[in-house]
């Protein structure tokens, strides 16, 4: 569930479940005919309760979720606060026992509603007390069976710290919430970074398992041996890999000699349940190989990085009930031109409909370029993509046609605009400037150079928040190389 406040306003969310019209006793009969709408008219009535309701301009209330396991529609609107059952404090700081001061606080009820205008919600009625703390946060939403997960500002990446893991010898490395570029030459360690961090966000999940069970079948050691993860140098025999999803870590940490990943030491953050959306977009495109693949891997022993499935698992998500709102439906929109379609899914394989009106068009015979836009196309609508979540790109520039570099580069901005946290890693010098190019004032952009120290050989990483800051920059230094080879040669130069 989202608040979104103009200023520094902060909001308390309650959440009750199982009232209606006629039984909510946290309202009068007249307070009772103003939130609870007539079908059909719940966000024209939700628009003009909150305005009647003293809410301050520029507060923006939540709509819909899907929060409800009967399945029913939910609205978020301002009430009276009715007596509270269960609370359950999410908040990441002390929050005051009642609301205090002129219009700082406000309370928000969640109204359940059936398209019939039945109101049959079984769960008995909860509470939920939250405090947001900055303007855009997600805070919290309830997942099917009434778990409640930690979502939002708490749930970014905050700080990966490496220590002997892999090619690293001690790394700290704190992302923006905003695009993160990762640069460098082949070799230093650009998607071993993505990985881990993503590994951290999946094993979040209820059935993501330990950090270093995914860390295991994200970088398939040799015969499952985790400890071959560990730095291969002389005297080096312990690894740490530590992940900071908001003020809390996941870490995991193991000897050169361990063979399981069961028998490493993972420490997961305690309190409320995090749990951080997250995908990870590879190299090698899936949507043509979809078909069949998941249940593939499911029953047989087959050498593929988890990551495959997992895309694929995304991919195939149902869309999100409701219309999309306003920002998503510009991302689609912008996806779509490029597309001159949408999506489809027919027995498991997926098919572009041309808005032409010609027939579908199966993956398979549809440009390798082309599909990433369709999978990114998939992930805004069935919600993988929200405010809250992380995208994790490898090399977005693979089979595309420079041309359509600006328009991959438009969305990356849209999405983080949206609030998604994103790492991409790129060896190509028009993916940059293109970022440099589009980027507002207001966009959160920060690249991150990976490369051996010269002196101690050592993988290390300088980060800046200016493409002009970036040092070294490996491709720019290659193009400049290309055109003095140019200009060398247009003035009959020899090498």
């Amino acid at each position: 569930m989202t608040a979104t406040r103009t200023g520094d306003f902060m909001d308390w969310i309650s959440v009750r479940r199982g009232f209606g019209p006629e039984t909510d006793p946290g309202l009068g009969p007249r307070r009772r005919r103003q939130a609870y709408s007539e079908p059909g008219e719940g966000v024209t009535g939700a628009s003009r309760y909150a305005s009647r309701s003293g809410v301050a301009p520029g507060l923006a209330l939540p709509l819909h979720a899907r929060a409800c396991p009967c399945g029913s529609e939910a609205f978020f609107l301002p009430a009276r606060l009715a007596p509270p059952g269960d609370r359950l404090g999410l908040g990441a700081s002390a929050m005051p026992d009642r609301p205090r001061g002129s219009g700082t606080f406000r309370r928000v009820r969640r109204i359940v509603r059936r398209s019939n205008g039945k109101h049959d919600c079984a769960p008995p009625a909860r509470v939920v007390r939250l405090q947001a703390a900055r303007r855009g946060d997600r805070l919290a939403r309830v997942t099917e069976g009434g778990r409640y997960a930690m979502t939002g500002h708490s749930s970014r990446v905050t700080r990966i710290r490496l220590e002997h893991f892999t090619g690293f010898d001690a790394l700290d490395l704190r992302p923006s919430s905003g695009i993160n570029v990762l640069v460098g030459a082949n070799g230093t360690g650009k998607t071993h970074l993505m990985k881990v961090a993503y590994a951290a966000c999946d094993a979040t999940k209820p059935i993501g398992g330990r950090f270093a069970d995914k860390l295991t079948r994200l970088f398939m050691p040799a015969e499952g041996r985790i400890g071959r993860l560990v730095q291969r140098r002389q005297g080096v025999f312990q690894t740490l890999a530590e992940v900071r999803l908001g003020n809390r870590a996941i870490s995991a940490s193991f000897y050169s000699r361990t063979k399981s990943p069961e028998s490493a030491t993972v420490r997961r953050p305690s309190g409320p349940d995090l749990e951080v959306r997250s995908v990870y977009i590879p190299v090698k495109e899936m949507l043509a190989n979809a078909p069949g693949f998941r249940s593939l891997y499911a029953e047989r022993s087959i050498h593929f990085e988890e990551i495959y499935r997992d895309v694929l698992d995304r991919a195939y998500l149902p869309p999100l009930l409701g219309a999309p709102d306003v920002r998503r439906r510009r991302i689609l929109e912008k996806l779509e031109r490029v597309l001159k379609g949408k999506v489809e899914l027919k027995n498991e394989e997926f098919f572009l409909a041309r808005t032409c009106g010609r027939s579908g068009l199966e993956c398979t015979l549809l440009a390798e370029g082309l599909r990433k836009f369709g999978l990114l196309w998939l992930l805004v609508r069935n919600g993988t993509l929200l405010e809250g979540s992380v995208l994790f790109w490898d090399e977005p520039e693979t089979n595309l046609n420079p041309k359509l570099f600006g328009p991959v580069v438009e969305i990356l901005l849209e999405l983080q605009r949206l609030g998604v946290q994103i790492f991409i890693a790129t060896h190509d010098y028009a993916i940059l400037k293109q970022l440099d190019l589009q980027a507002t004032g207001g966009d959160e952009i920060a690249y991150h150079a990976l490369h051996h120290d010269d002196g101690t050989g050592a993988l290390v990483c300088n980060t800046t928040d200016s493409y002009l800051g970036i040092e070294p920059n490996m491709i720019a230094e290659a193009f400049t190389e290309m055109y003095d080879l140019e200009i060398r040669r247009s003035l009959g130069e020899s090498r």
